[in-house]
């Protein structure tokens, strides 16, 4: 993450850490949303994560999760060329080099969350547009059978927050 991005939100994640409750045990899972550090404050803001539909108007917002530890590769943001087309999307390491990366963690019992081909159908994802997603994702190097989601905004103080300092998860 950049130095600089990281003292302009010192104050902010210093909060949110503060109030954060990630539990690291090999009982509990925690699934996690990844999300460009510069998304925080806006987050920070409306105290909650909230689903979207990433610009799929026929489908019902969804708020995704992963049960990779790591990192998600479909959470890559897309970079655009100079017409506003999508051209690719960014790895973890150019993420934190260009925005950041942090992650809201949720309990994996949680009755809200849904396995991904539920959260699928209940978006209203036809088999198509489904079976395209697993397709891509697995070239990025996912796992669709990772994928959890959510149809409900969940609050950020039901969450743990981490973010990326460079060597680890914090």
């Amino acid at each position: 993450m950049p130095i600089e991005f990281l003292e302009k939100y010192k104050a902010t994640f210093l909060h949110i850490l503060r109030q954060s409750m990630c539990v690291k045990s090999s009982v509990k899972k925690t699934l996690w949303h990844y999300s460009p550090g510069t998304y925080v404050p806006k987050i920070f803001e409306s105290g909650l994560l909230k689903p979207s539909n990433a610009g799929a108007s026929t489908e019902r917002p969804v708020l995704w999760f992963s049960e990779n530890q790591v990192w998600e590769p479909t959470a890559g943001k897309l970079l655009v060329n100079k017409y506003g087309q999508a051209v690719r999307s960014m790895g973890f390491t150019e993420q934190v080099e260009r925005s950041g990366c942090v992650r809201y963690g949720i309990d994996s019992n949680d009755i809200r969350l849904l396995g991904w081909k539920a959260a699928a159908g209940q978006a209203g994802m036809s088999r198509d547009v489904r079976r395209e997603l697993e397709k891509k994702g697995k070239s990025l190097g996912a796992n669709p059978m990772h994928w959890w989601g959510t149809l409900f905004s969940i609050e950020i103080d039901e969450l743990c927050f981490e973010y990326w300092n460079g060597v680890a998860w914090i």
